[in-house]
């Protein structure tokens, strides 16, 4: 199986070179995200055999927005929620339930801490269905203490990741990596590869059996990743070109 991130690892933004991709996702009539037709067309080719699996931070709506593949697995809003053929998974929405409750650090606590950090560097905050939260920041800005709030978060079990003038908070049963998990001992397989761009994708990609990372990626570079020889949307046909030449006999 394929496990990948989407957003600047399979799909993107205006923000990197695009010439004759394909539009994959539009927000009130304006173009959002591409897509290589190499990458679309080697996708759909797993997609028809069960073995591509996104794996994004985005929410239900935003991974919606995404046309033209369809997939039996979709892992969302950072491994919180997992679809099987568009549906919600019972069984892990149960499980990340229960680990809510169990949980020694409410968000209220975290956020009261975050207080004392608080500023105009915070552009927008955004909760994602009580689960994770985000912000759109002025990097520029950062206080020069805010490393003392992250110390704060990993005591108590809490995780953060800054991805450009994005900054998430994620509370540790919450990751990529656990729902890969999860879905790869309910499909019962042995080996897999993964691809990703940011931190939030690091353990994911690190677990995998084999694992490619974009030339361009913000990921911390650490000994055990794999990385492309091509930037940008071109690294994404290099991914899937790597995996189905290390899968060729499942997928033909």
């Amino acid at each position: 199986m394929f496990f990948s991130d989407l957003d600047r690892t399979l799909i993107y933004s205006n923000k990197f070179e695009i010439n004759n991709e394909v539009l994959i996702e539009e927000k009130n009539g304006e173009a959002i995200s591409y897509i290589s037709s190499k990458t679309l067309f080697l996708l759909k080719k797993l997609c028809n055999k069960n073995l591509f699996v996104p794996v994004t931070t985005r929410t239900q709506e935003q991974f919606e927005r995404i046309s033209l593949f369809k997939t039996k697995y979709a892992i969302i809003e950072n491994g919180a929620k997992i679809l099987i053929n568009g549906k919600i998974d019972k069984e892990w929405e149960s499980h990340i339930f229960n680990s809510f409750k169990n949980q020694s650090t409410k968000s209220d606590m975290i956020f009261k801490e975050f207080e004392k950090y608080k500023g105009n560097w915070i552009l927008k905050e955004k909760n994602v269905d009580d689960e994770f939260y985000y912000f759109i920041i002025d990097v520029n800005n950062i206080p020069e203490n805010i490393n003392n709030f992250f110390r704060f978060l990993k005591i108590n079990n809490w995780n953060y990741s800054i991805q450009g003038r994005k900054m998430y908070f994620i509370p540790n049963f919450i990751s990529k990596e656990k729902a890969v998990s999860y879905v790869v001992n309910k499909e019962s397989i042995k080996k897999y590869f993964a691809s990703g761009d940011s931190n939030l994708d690091l353990n994911m990609v690190l677990q995998a059996t084999y694992n490619l990372i974009p030339l361009h990626a913000e990921i911390n570079r650490v000994n055990g990743l794999n990385f492309t020889k091509k930037s940008g949307i071109k690294a994404s046909e290099e991914i899937l070109e790597k995996y189905i030449k290390l899968f060729k006999s499942i997928i033909n």
